[in-house]
């Protein structure tokens, strides 16, 4: 059998109540007696919390159905663009390309002073497709060289092709 906890010098007999106010109560405890069952808190209680407001099932509803439009919306696009970008594939990869003009060249004489240059420009207007490319790459930018080099000898347009040797 358990006996109830004795208090020293109390002048309680074992197993009997102590008289309330006895004993101070302690700290946790204010409003209880010291052998309460709960001792009450031993830090601030949390404030209660505010009162969240629920959304309506219309808003939830609503919501939904703006996110299923979005993907809709979203997939069209892109569906859309990828048709765009097939169709335009197709019809280029169906027209030949445009028909090179090609003319007699350009007299080679008055480009600049440098004679390796104009050795280039002479084999260049003679048919030496390899030489125009070269004084092309050899020549300072924007000089009557490069540009002579970029025509092939006057041959062509500028940029109208990437290298004078895919005219032989």
């Amino acid at each position: 059998m358990r006996q109830s906890p004795t208090y020293p010098g109390a002048g309680v007999p074992d197993g009997a109540e102590p008289p309330q106010g006895a004993f101070p109560p302690p700290p946790w405890a204010p409003d209880s007696t010291p052998w309460s069952s709960s001792p009450g808190p031993w830090w601030p209680q949390p404030s209660a919390p505010s009162p969240r407001r629920a959304l309506g099932r219309t808003a939830v509803v609503g919501i939904a159905a703006a996110c299923v439009l979005a993907v809709v919306v979203l997939g069209g696009v892109i569906t859309g663009a990828v048709a765009l970008g097939r169709a335009a594939a197709e019809s280029m990869a169906g027209q030949p390309a445009a028909p090179l003009e090609i003319s007699a060249p350009l007299d080679a004489g008055g480009l600049g002073e440098d004679q390796g240059l104009n050795g280039y420009a002479a084999r260049c207007h003679d048919g030496d497709m390899q030489a125009c490319d070269d004084l092309y790459d050899l020549s300072d930018p924007m000089s009557r060289y490069e540009q002579y080099g970029m025509t092939c000898g006057g041959r062509v347009k500028a940029l109208d092709i990437d290298f004078c040797t895919d005219l032989d």
